[in-house]
């Protein structure tokens, strides 16, 4: 008997070693592949933690509106305050004389932390349809706690009551 493989052997033991290696690398490219995508979806959750918004998710009436009549609404919502570590919830409308311009309700201020939470705003406002000129909006912002006599908020959202007629 032989000792040493056969010629046919060592082949077959290279050829082996060849698709085994070829097999190593279309794993090890998979697995690179597979750890990337999980460090992007581990740094895009991240970041939307890491973001400042305002979600108004309902608003309440918004049909059988009466131009110039007081009106109760409720308006709902989630928020994250990421940037600060406290804030102010405020709420107003486009109800004045102006269109671009919204009347904070300085009653409803709300004093919040940083991270999500959820606000829930019942107000009294005077409808305002502004026709042709433009929309009848809720607007919300997150600013700053306390106000310095000239502020910015950090972060705002608005939402249409009435759309502008055409």
């Amino acid at each position: 008997m032989n000792r040493y493989p056969s010629y046919a052997c060592l082949c077959g033991c290279r050829m082996f070693k060849k698709r085994l290696n070829n097999k190593y690398k279309m794993v090890k490219k998979k697995i690179l592949i597979i750890l990337f995508i999980g460090l992007i979806l581990v740094h895009c959750k991240k970041e939307s933690n890491d973001v400042d918004y305002i979600e108004i998710t309902n608003v309440s009436p918004i049909s059988g509106l009466v131009d110039n009549q007081l009106t109760n609404f409720t308006i709902k919502g989630q928020y994250n305050l990421s940037s600060h570590s406290t804030g102010i919830l405020m709420i107003g409308f486009n109800n004045g004389n102006d269109v671009k311009a919204c009347f904070m309700i300085s009653a409803q201020e709300k004093i919040i932390n940083k991270g999500k939470g959820f606000f829930e705003f019942n107000v009294s406002a005077l409808v305002k349809d502004w026709k042709t000129e433009g929309d009848f909006i809720v607007y919300i912002n997150i600013s700053p706690n306390p106000h310095e006599s000239s502020w910015k908020p950090y972060i705002s959202k608005t939402y249409t009551i009435i759309s502008k007629s055409n």
